[in-house]
């Protein structure tokens, strides 16, 4: 393979991963917007997502879209369980409590995942073939194309709803001044549910996209909350935007130090990124709320 095609295999794959990375980041971003609780369960949401699409669909029998659209709506209501059972009872305690609450949320998670999903690794096959496309000699999944699509309609999604309706609106307010949103007539619980929803949705919805590119495992969790995390911190705690851009910057940092480096470490040169930002601007690079 030429050294440009290798390239742009790399970027390729760069964007792969960081177009997983960046929904994840988003549905951190959503819970943490609402509430200012950083979920360390967010990655269980997505193995959930990849596990409960495998199972309806290969087990089951259900067609894609159908085990899709079931299996996010049914980490959608997980999300709101977790907040109404645990997280509610617990509001009005310290956030770094709540974090740490999150952790064992993290835990019973996985124990369920083993209990209901079994402790084998799972696939699934892309969702349009297995035939890859050519670009300059480099080849292209069709489960990447799907990835970058559900990407772009997500982001649009996501801007209407925060920018457009009263629900992401409310939201909003609620993320500025939860007092203040009351006093204006919002439910701050009531949206809490809501973002709880929305970030188990979106969670569900990287673990779709991604299982058919590499196989689902319990264990994934804490890897994709750790990319998610970093995806954020160097975007901007916070920010929509910068979410994105974070997980698109983690995974072309880890495919070009894998590609070129050592693919044994690569999760090293993305973290040392992150560090390095942190030290320059420990904002991020947009460091801003709800853009």
């Amino acid at each position: 393979m030429e050294y440009s095609t290798q390239i742009v295999q790399y970027i390729i794959s760069g964007i792969t991963l960081g177009s997983i990375y960046a929904i994840i980041g988003l549905s951190f971003t959503v819970i943490y917007n609402t509430t200012g609780v950083l979920n360390l369960a967010q990655g269980d949401f997505t193995v959930w997502g990849g596990f409960s699409l495998a199972v309806l669909c290969t087990h089951l029998g259900l067609p894609l879209p159908l085990g899709l659209i079931v299996s996010i709506l049914g980490v959608f209501i997980l999300g709101i369980i977790v907040e109404k059972l645990v997280m509610f009872p617990l509001r009005k305690a310290d956030v770094i409590i709540l974090i740490v609450v999150t952790v064992g949320i993290s835990t019973s998670l996985q124990g369920s995942t083993l209990l209901i999903f079994g402790k084998e690794s799972k696939a699934f096959p892309a969702f349009s073939g297995e035939v890859p496309l050519n670009l300059f000699g480099a080849f292209i999944s069709l489960q990447v194309v799907w990835i970058l699509g559900v990407l772009c309609i997500v982001t649009l999604i996501l801007w209407y709803f925060f920018n457009r309706t009263i629900y992401g609106k409310a939201m909003q307010a609620c993320s500025e001044d939860r007092v203040a949103a009351r006093a204006m007539g919002i439910n701050p619980d009531r949206m809490s549910y809501l973002s709880w929803g929305i970030g188990g949705a979106l969670g569900a919805l990287a673990g779709a996209l991604v299982i058919p590119i590499t196989l689902m495992d319990f264990n994934n969790a804490g890897l994709f909350a750790i990319k998610g995390i970093a995806a954020i911190v160097l975007g901007g705690l916070g920010s929509y935007r910068g979410a994105a851009l974070g997980g698109f910057l983690i995974g072309l940092l880890e495919s070009m130090g894998a590609g070129f480096i050592s693919p044994l470490n690569k999760d090293i040169f993305a973290m040392t990124a992150l560090i390095g930002m942190l030290l320059i601007k420990p904002s991020g690079i947009f460091g801003k709320k709800n853009e």
